[in-house]
């Protein structure tokens, strides 16, 4: 034991490297049997003399890079991978040089990292003991429930609720290309006596963020502090905000009006009408994924690969499956259905409507990624326009809205997108 101790605090050992990663995989679900692998690694640093500045670096860059990519993205850091890669390694390079130079430093960065992987087991391991409590959740998140400053009319008319990803604004596109095609979702609806926004402004560009704020009457809206995305002190994703999207405050009220509601989108309604036929994209995605891929695809490694020619086989069954949902459906009175068709979103391909082209999204240049974003929502477009026509939309109330807008151009605002309404008055 005393010899290990004097391993940690002297040796900056890639097993102690690994600790932190290694226990986020077994949060996430995958076996403890991975942290093998880092007692390997110990193996392999005490064997073998290795070039200790360059080894350590390029450890921690493939195994925290994308990590803490994801993390910062969109809230601390709107970079290209390619430049946050970059500006990763050379802040690795400086710390791992420090970090040989000084003994005293070694002995701090080993201590940290074990101490540091200790406190990610402990703290999320026990707090999954302690049953989630919805309303103590929305309790934390100072959540009031503002009732609107205007009658609404009761109706046993379904509502339809479609949710597009990535949609960027009509007048932003417009703004870009000066194609007046841009505007022809906008003007259909328009005739068909919907309420059209394409000025409409998000409060977050987290998909993980905007659906839980939604379905339970809008946190974003009712929350009194600066953002809830500020409440955001794990990795990449919120403790709770899964909880309230699966079993929603909206669902559990209409259920007491006696409306049935129906998610055909990325999770299920704990409390709603499921298909157990259907691919909830975020609970099913990659169901037969290989457990030696589940580690790769942590890493920047996977990142890279799956980049370098992105697999559309899993999103594309998604799509399919909403599409035909939404193209099949027979609404029924008293009941609210909630779609999320992952348009105009990448990868780009829709099986042999829309042949997958063969792009490198790593190297893709800014310019090239919104050119193929435009040329896909136009496609996209001629496609929702031949549903909407539909004679079941006409009896139904409905709103059709993006998520946030497109992220990857400086010419956009990623906060701006859409939103349609029929059956509403303007207030």
């Amino acid at each position: 034991m005393k010899r290990l101790i004097k391993l940690i605090q002297e040796k900056p050992l890639l097993s102690v490297l690994s600790l932190p990663f290694f226990f986020l995989l077994i949060l996430d679900g995958l076996s403890p049997f991975v942290l093998l692998i880092s007692g390997f690694l110990l193996i392999i640093d005490s064997k073998f003399n290795f070039n200790k500045l360059f080894v350590y670096s390029l450890f921690i860059f493939i195994f925290y890079c994308q990590i803490i990519f994801n993390d910062t993205k969109f809230t601390l850091q709107d970079l290209r991978l390619r430049y946050f890669s970059l500006i990763f390694l050379a802040i690795c390079f400086l710390i791992n040089y420090l970090l040989i130079k000084s003994k005293l430093f070694i002995k701090f960065i080993n201590v940290f990292f074990v101490c540091f992987s200790l406190n990610i087991f402990f703290f999320h391991h026990f707090s999954k003991l302690e049953k989630f409590d919805r309303t103590n959740f929305l309790k934390s998140l100072n959540f009031e429930y503002k009732k609107p400053d205007f009658l609404v009319q009761k109706s046993s008319i379904p509502l339809i609720f479609i949710v597009l990803d990535e949609f960027s604004s009509t007048s932003e596109v417009f703004k870009h290309t000066n194609d007046s095609i841009d505007y022809q979702l906008d003007l259909f609806l328009k005739k068909r006596g919907y309420l059209v926004n394409n000025k409409a402004k998000t409060k977050t560009l987290r998909t993980s963020l905007s659906l839980p704020s939604i379905l339970n009457f809008n946190i974003h809206n009712s929350y009194k502090n600066d953002s809830i995305e500020k409440l955001d002190k794990g990795l990449q994703t919120i403790d709770g905000f899964t909880d309230i999207f699966l079993n929603n405050l909206l669902v559990d009220s209409l259920n007491t009006k006696s409306i049935k509601s129906f998610s055909y989108g990325l999770l299920p309604f704990t409390n709603g009408e499921n298909d157990d036929n259907f691919y909830y994209y975020w609970t099913d995605e990659i169901p037969d994924i290989s457990f030696f891929k589940q580690i790769i695809n942590k890493t920047i490694i996977g990142t890279l690969l799956n980049n370098s020619d992105r697999e559309t086989r899993y999103v594309d069954s998604f799509r399919k499956q909403s599409l035909d949902k939404l193209k099949s459906l027979t609404p029924q009175k008293n009941s609210f259905y909630y779609f999320h068709l992952f348009f105009p979103h990448d990868p780009y391909s829709f099986y042999d409507e829309y042949p997958k082209k063969e792009l490198n999204y790593i190297t893709l240049s800014d310019d090239e990624y919104l050119k193929e974003h435009i040329e896909y929502k136009r496609w996209f477009t001629n496609k929702i326009i031949s549903i909407m026509k539909n004679k079941p939309f006409e009896n139904c109330r409905v709103i059709i809205t993006g998520d946030h807008g497109f992220r990857f151009s400086k010419d956009f605002d990623p906060t701006l997108t859409n939103i349609y309404f029929k059956g509403y008055s303007k207030k």
